[in-house]
């Protein structure tokens, strides 16, 4: 598919086309591919390795590919890699190629509205123009009304990997779609879109392919020798302004223009990853772009783990998040690096204040309302966020059907019997994600009355469908009368949340929860239910913590 648009089309505009009209799901990375214009030879090796690379990476986490569009270049090897894989699998890619009207050839043929039409990918030799690569899957066209030049797409690429990056990943994470620039050989105006990528807000990590020539090379080795803010000595700057001399046949001062470009980008050369073939502890360029996302966006370990669970990778979070097994991260290495310019509001540190409320004018006499300390140890903060952020994971994994995921997650200190709690049971019984079930049909028939289309499954309800299918020879505790007693006090009519209820709570490892505990004078519930494999699950119901 392909459409032809002006070079100022809104952004917002061509994503609705690209999801409304050509069907295409949003996706959770965005993989944008700069290099060379021109022909240019890769190593073989390089060349498979690259290939192979950035299929995987694109087809495991659900990515799209942007790329020049037309069938010189960097985007030929593209091609390449995708027609090898179109010929081995039936998986299907998306990649976009976003091209200049100006400069492809034989766009007569592809002139009109709502048509198919045969394109001639077969490019003549003589012109200066050139045909379109015909293993892109989309392509879009624009026009700034000029003939034989490069520039018209720049801007609007730009701009539309922007509008995509603000799009959210799932309805249930709050992660936008991340962006990466990948860098193939190339010439001095890659090197100036890597600092501009670098210079975004927020910034764009950069995977280098080393080895593949020119600015990749030249970038490559600045950020082998480049000290922190980009301090290189006078040698190997006399060395890099020679080569840069040579590689781009400029004069001295065009060599100073590009090297002062290189340096500047070389001040956040954390946010750049270079890809060596056969370089110990890189494995391939997969590896290479997702790592580069989760430690170049300077994300906090729960972000980072919110990625890897949209591209559903385990390997990146056991690799990449989870590298202290079922210890306790040390202090400081679960958040993202914080500016050290803050006001001097906050600069000073939390006070943990106890408030008693006495008698007073218009106030009731006796009982003094106590206010929970604020927990001001950094430590203990930051191990509570962590916990939340697992305890979300694990909802996320369940919701979504991460089964891989349930398992790591486990192993690294998620507490099934704390962490499903009353709203998150009935939070489960509820999500409209997962294959269909029949458990809305089986409450209707208990109740023996239609449902609302918006009606809430309550865990009495649940305990009633036990009940009903085991055929009343089991008493569930969702319906004893007990139960029943707490959840409304909890809950009420309206489900209030339960934050909002005065409850009796007890402490464990500082964390505040319900135990709701059965009959003596009844048969327990059976061993097996604590397991979260088991449909459905009817675990200890602690509450939400307070």
């Amino acid at each position: 598919m392909y459409i032809r648009v002006s070079y100022d089309t809104k952004p917002d505009s061509l994503l609705h086309l690209m999801v409304k009209d050509w069907q295409l799901e949003l996706p959770k990375l965005l993989i944008s591919v700069h290099g060379g214009l021109q022909s240019f030879e890769m190593q073989p090796k390089l060349k498979q390795v690259f290939g192979k690379g950035l299929i995987k990476a694109a087809m495991t986490t659900g990515a799209w590919i942007f790329t020049g569009g037309v069938s010189t270049g960097v985007v030929s090897h593209v091609g390449d890699a995708l027609k090898d894989h179109s010929s081995k699998s039936r998986g299907r890619l998306c990649a976009i190629g976003i091209a200049p009207w100006g400069m492809v050839e034989n766009k007569e043929d592809l002139v009109g509205k709502d048509v198919t039409r045969v394109y001639q990918t077969m490019s003549n030799p003589l012109s200066k123009l050139s045909v379109l690569n015909n293993s892109h899957t989309h392509f879009i066209l624009a026009d700034n009304g000029t003939l034989g030049k490069y520039g018209a797409e720049v801007k609007l690429r730009r701009q539309l990997e922007k509008h995509i990056s603000l799009q959210k990943i799932n309805t249930r994470l709050g992660q936008g779609v991340p962006v990466v620039g990948l860098v193939v050989e190339g010439g001095p105006n890659v090197v100036s879109v890597v600092l501009e990528y670098l210079r975004e807000d927020p910034p764009v990590p950069v995977v280098v392919c080393d080895g593949s020539g020119r600015a990749s090379d030249i970038l490559s080795f600045a950020h082998k020798y480049c000290e922190e803010g980009g301090i290189i000595n006078e040698s190997l700057r006399d060395q890099l302004l020679v080569t840069i001399q040579k590689t781009f046949n400029y004069s001295k001062s065009q060599s100073h223009q590009l090297f002062a470009i290189i340096m500047e980008c070389m001040k956040k050369k954390e946010l750049v990853t270079v890809f060596r073939m056969g370089a110990e502890g890189q494995q391939d360029v997969e590896m290479a772009i997702l790592t580069a996302l989760l430690k170049g966006t300077n994300a906090s370990a729960p972000d980072q783990l919110s990625l890897a669970l949209a591209w559903n990778r385990v390997d990146i979070a056991r690799s990449q998040i989870f590298v202290f097994g079922p210890h306790w991260p040390p202090l400081g290495s679960l958040a993202p690096p914080v500016d050290t310019k803050v006001t001097e509001k906050e600069k000073k540190p939390p006070t943990a204040t106890t408030k008693g409320r006495g008698k007073g004018k218009g106030k009731k006499k006796g009982k003094v309302k106590e206010e929970v300390e604020e927990e001001t140890d950094p430590r203990k903060i930051e191990l509570l966020n962590w916990v939340n952020a697992l305890e979300q994971a694990m909802l996320d994994a369940l919701v979504l059907d991460r089964v891989d995921f349930v398992k790591l997650l486990i192993e690294n200190g998620v507490n099934m019997q704390h962490f499903l709690t009353i709203p998150r049971l009935e939070e489960l019984y509820n999500t409209r994600l997962g294959p269909p079930n029949t458990l809305h049909l089986l409450v209707r028939d208990v109740k023996k009355s239609n449902l609302p289309p918006d009606y809430h499954i309550s865990l009495i309800d649940i305990g009633l469908v036990l009940e009903y299918l085991m055929g009343g020879a089991y008493r569930c505790n969702y319906t004893r009368k007990s139960f029943r007693t707490l959840y409304n006090n909890l809950f009420g009519p309206k489900r209030v949340e339960i934050s909002r209820h005065a409850v009796s709570c007890v402490s464990q490892n500082g964390m505040w929860f319900l135990d709701v505990l059965p009959d003596k004078s009844t048969c327990a519930e059976p061993s097996s239910s604590r397991h979260v494999s088991q449909s459905p699950p009817t675990p200890p119901l602690p509450s939400s913590p307070m």
